[in-house]
């Protein structure tokens, strides 16, 4: 979208003084990276996300894929993107340049007027700053897997994952490589603080190292945090890490620095405090506040007065994972991954506003540790006064929302009982039809529920076939699902009679998303996976498999529309086009009638799912949350705004 120059200008300006005013960039991945600021610790707003609001020549208006990495100072802005690229956005004269990379960039970090840039697999390029050009300089070839780097004096350390830390020393101007050191894990991060040097080993800890002589670390002390650390940082006598299972730990310097008696012998933390997700990176601010970025778990606040004993007092969070969309009238309603049932208000199709929310199971007597594995919203319907959400975690669920402001829940799958037993654990999607739900369940296929009363739903049948259920649709009489066996199964319903017919063929691939238009049922396939010699590889004939259904009882598949040899895990379709999800790979629009690919678009993130409204296209991107399109012309979709969804990962460095 265009934004006026004076505006762009405007903002930068603002940008580059509210980072000197304990503002910070943090990288939110797929939807690029945000602007938060922390003048009041225990309030922190939003200012915003990149790209979103810049408007510079050759930057496009999203990026093509999630960020892995940047780095900001008040000149420039580089971005390094899954797609094995690395932007250098000149935020004063508002110029780019981006260069195409071997891999992914892995770390952006400063050393004087050069900024370095470690790939993947492959390399440490070296970028100087010539007033306002970048120049690519002689790369550093590196032997592993180059996670990350440091300099110290004339020597430069590389984490090379499983090879263990790498030494290079300079001379003449250029890099040597002189040996590795193992740690005994995957050395993914590397902090050196004096004379020592720490490495983040994955599952293995952290391993500490005297760098007194640079070329000869010697190994000082080994700290097992439990899981998987992520990021440490030292605050006076206390070394706060992330851990990927344990959230944040405290250990006391005393503690790591005390000479062992026994090598094996185990530093335990002195706190714990289980996040919400994944918690990647830490910062202080202000002195006695810590913040934990935590994936799409929210930003963590903690007061750090008391250094050794952490006081959470503020949690930052906006929605986590956008997997399913519906639109009734002038609202949308989501599903949301975590946060379950999301309504907005799109009387302005261009500028929804987030009416209401209101999770799928209420989990304030459970720990939050549970909430990512307890919650599991992937898909969306409204009726009358109720939405359904099937949540892969707490089933069917059933809201009242008479009140849109102030959604009710009703009942979900501990309320669906069949001899005392919770059966609807595991449902991908249903569909409502009067007083009747089908449901498409992971663990019992097809079940039929009374949802006369919407409080206490009962089992009218479960109707068993070979494999996984993952969607349903009906015509008339006939109930149509797709699994992740046969692929394409039928039942006949006469009266209270449910007869399951024998499969007419099998689909090549793993079938996702069914459905129907006038006598034709379409099936999304996506690949499946197997191990041949120890390695995942992807099997199948993936696409919208085009099944004529006019004799329901004889169906046959009449051809096959592939998209790039992709997989499909939905399809929209309106007005005889097909809107198609195709996960990491974005969005297709299809001309049903001819099986032509009118656009392709690849979001930032892992498009799920799709819903059109007159002449716009509402994408549900995952964690890059919602982005809408102009679809007036089909083969030329105009981006038009995006709903701001955030995961929260490193800092600027």
């Amino acid at each position: 979208m265009k934004i006026k120059s004076y505006f762009l200008v405007a903002f930068l300006l603002f940008a580059v003084l509210m980072i000197a005013n304990q503002s910070l960039f943090i990288n939110s991945y797929e939807e690029g990276v945000s602007l938060v600021n922390f003048e009041n610790p225990v309030v922190p707003k939003l200012i915003a996300s990149y790209p979103n609001i810049l408007d510079i020549k050759d930057v496009p208006v999203f990026f093509d894929s999630k960020v892995t990495s940047f780095y900001t100072n008040n000149t420039f802005m580089v971005i390094g993107l899954k797609s094995n690229k690395v932007y250098f956005i000149n935020l004063k004269n508002q110029e780019s340049q981006v260069f195409e990379l071997k891999n992914y960039p892995t770390q952006i970090k400063q050393y004087g007027n050069t900024i370095y840039v470690s790939v993947y697999n492959s390399e440490i390029i070296p970028f100087e700053i010539t007033g306002d050009k970048v120049i690519k300089k002689l790369r550093i070839n590196s032997i592993g897997e180059t996670f990350d780097f440091e300099f110290a004096d004339n020597y430069l350390y590389v984490a090379d994952g499983i090879k263990g830390l790498a030494i290079y020393s300079q001379s003449n101007g250029s890099y040597k490589y002189m040996r590795h050191l193992k740690t005994g894990g995957e050395v993914q991060k590397i902090y050196i603080d004096g004379t020592h040097l720490y490495t983040l080993d994955g599952a293995k800890g952290i391993s500490i190292f005297d760098i007194s002589f640079k070329l000869l670390p010697f190994l000082v002390k080994s700290v097992d945090t439990g899981g998987g650390v992520n990021a440490i940082l030292k605050n006076g006598n206390y070394l706060y890490v992330t851990d990927k299972w344990y959230g944040l730990e405290v250990f006391d310097m005393k503690d790591i620095n005390r000479p062992a008696d026994n090598k094996q012998e185990k530093i335990n933390p002195i706190f714990k405090h289980y996040t919400l997700n994944t918690p990647i990176d830490l910062k202080l601010i202000n002195k006695n506040y810590l913040l934990v970025t935590d994936n799409w778990g929210g930003l963590e606040i903690f007061n750090v007065s008391n250094a050794k004993k952490p006081e959470l007092i503020k949690i930052f969070n906006y929605h986590t994972d956008l997997q399913g969309l519906y639109i009734k009238g002038n609202y949308l309603y989501a599903a949301d991954k975590k946060d379950g049932l999301i309504i907005f208000d799109i009387s302005n199709p261009e500028n929804p506003l987030e009416v209401s929310s209101k999770k799928t199971l209420n989990l304030k007597l459970l720990p939050k540790k549970l909430e990512k594995t307890l919650n599991d919203a992937v898909s969306v319907y409204a009726i009358d006064d109720a939405a359904y959400i099937a949540d892969r975690q707490n089933g069917f669920t059933i809201f009242n929302i008479s009140n849109i402001k102030n959604p009710e829940v009703l009942s979900n799958y501990v309320d669906v009982k069949e001899n005392n037993n919770v059966i609807l654990g595991y449902t991908n999607n249903f569909i409502i039809e009067g007083n009747k739900a089908y449901i498409a369940d992971g663990y019992k296929d097809l079940v039929i529920l009374d949802i006369s009363n919407k409080s206490k739903p009962k089992i009218m049948s479960i109707n068993r076939v070979s494999g996984r259920t993952m969607d349903i649709a009906k015509k008339g009489n006939y109930v149509f699902i797709v699994t992740d066996d046969v692929g394409f199964e039928t039942f006949k319903i006469t009266n209270s009679n449910i007869k399951h017919l024998l499969p007419k063929f099998r689909i090549n691939g793993f079938a996702k998303d069914i459905e129907i238009n006038g006598d034709y049922a379409y099936v999304s396939v996506d690949w499946k996976y197997t191990v041949l010699k120890n390695k995942t590889i992807p099997v199948g004939n993936p696409g919208i498999y085009v099944i004529n259904i006019k004799d329901r009882e004889n169906p046959f598949v009449e051809k096959i529309i592939k998209i790039n040899n992709e997989g499909v895990l939905k399809l929209h379709i309106f007005n005889n086009l097909g809107f198609a999800a195709l996960g990491e790979n974005g969005f297709a629009i299809i001309d049903l009638k001819n099986g032509k690919i009118l656009s392709h678009i690849n979001t930032p993130g892992n498009t799920k799912d799709l819903y059109v409204k007159d002449d716009y296209l509402y994408v549900a991107d995952g964690k890059n949350g919602m982005m809408i399109f102009n679809i007036q012309n089909p083969e030329n979709p105009i981006f038009v705004k995006k709903i701001f969804w955030m995961t929260f990962g490193e800092f600027n460095n």
